[in-house]
């Protein structure tokens, strides 16, 4: 492979270096110095300096990589480089396999939060250290880019204050003023709700979740967070709101959510499913969420579940 690189056309050449790395071991610096080279020459193709940096992040722990991807990120991610398209996406692949403060310091002393290419501040977001009072999520909501907007919520992590519920709880409202309109970003301002945790975050998603005025995926995933945050107190109110709702994909989406409640399951949500289990539309996803909630029970719905009921009027037939 060493040979067949040396030779090859950059298509080709990229796709050896990929070969090439995988069949090395992680002491193999002769290889990764050679990396170092081609993701830091200029004159060598684009797609042969992208396979270069995806080798150097899986090596990000040796201080020579390191080396290299900080230099290659405040050169290609300067304010004078960031409107070249090939200088964006090699800065930012740079940016994300360097080590976390070499990051931050690079993301505020480039200012590249407020980076017009998404794909730069998308990874600045991810990389940044942020204010722990929340101050920088309205800033980060007014990108025009919803890669951006959607990336910046990734970085909200419960316990939250006031102010933090309050807006993502705005952002995540279909029908109010501040509502978000891209699907992608609603939904981890919804997930990051979730993260949130504690009785106010709850609230806003339980009313998401009831609110008939409100878009169905966000009405779904405010019941998947419920259920993978808030425990018995979150599941019980997916199967309440299961069980209301006439639109019968978003019951579907509800039962699914219901399959990782926490054991046991709650009166509530066994009574759910086991409803769910009745209705042709429902049935097939209320079989498998009973499965994961109720292990091991022969009859977990009693003489209400299954295809086949027994008649009390009808004798039994027994066969010889």
């Amino acid at each position: 492979v060493d040979a067949a690189i040396a030779g090859s056309e950059p298509s080709r050449k990229a796709a050896l270096i990929g070969l090439r790395a995988g069949l090395g071991d992680g002491n193999d610096a002769a290889f990764t110095s050679l990396a170092i080279g081609w993701a830091g020459d200029d004159s060598a193709d684009f797609v042969v300096r992208v396979a270069a940096l995806r080798v150097l992040q899986a090596r990000g722990a040796e201080a020579a990589v390191q080396s290299s991807l900080n230099t290659l990120a405040a050169r290609h991610l300067d304010r004078a480089h960031q409107a070249e398209q090939a200088s964006e996406v090699l800065g930012a692949l740079a940016l994300q396999g360097l080590a976390a403060p070499a990051a931050q310091a690079l993301v505020e002393r480039l200012g590249l939060l407020t980076a017009a290419a998404p794909r730069i501040a998308s990874v600045a977001y991810a990389s940044a250290k942020l204010a722990a009072d929340g101050s920088w999520l309205a800033a980060s909501q007014a990108h025009p880019w919803p890669e951006v907007r959607s990336a910046a919520l990734t970085r909200v992590e419960g316990p939250c204050a006031a102010a933090m519920v309050k807006k993502v709880t705005q952002i995540a409202d279909a029908t109010g003023r501040k509502g978000e309109a891209e699907a992608i970003v609603a939904r981890e301002a919804i997930a990051a709700l979730g993260r949130c945790g504690g009785d106010a975050a709850r609230a806003a998603l339980v009313r998401m979740l009831d609110d008939g005025d409100q878009d169905p995926e966000r009405r779904a995933e405010a019941g998947r967070q419920l259920v993978k945050h808030h425990g018995q107190r979150g599941a019980v109110a997916v199967a309440a709101a299961s069980q209301r709702t006439p639109d019968v994909g978003l019951s579907i989406r509800l039962v699914r959510a219901l399959q990782r409640s926490e054991l046991p399951a709650a009166p509530e949500v066994r009574e759910a499913l086991c409803a769910a289990s009745e209705a042709a539309e429902t049935a097939s996803a209320a079989r498998q969420a009973i499965t994961a909630v109720m292990p091991g029970e022969d009859a977990p719905c009693g003489a209400r579940s299954g295809p086949e009921r027994p008649d009390p009027e009808k004798p039994r037939v027994y066969p010889r």
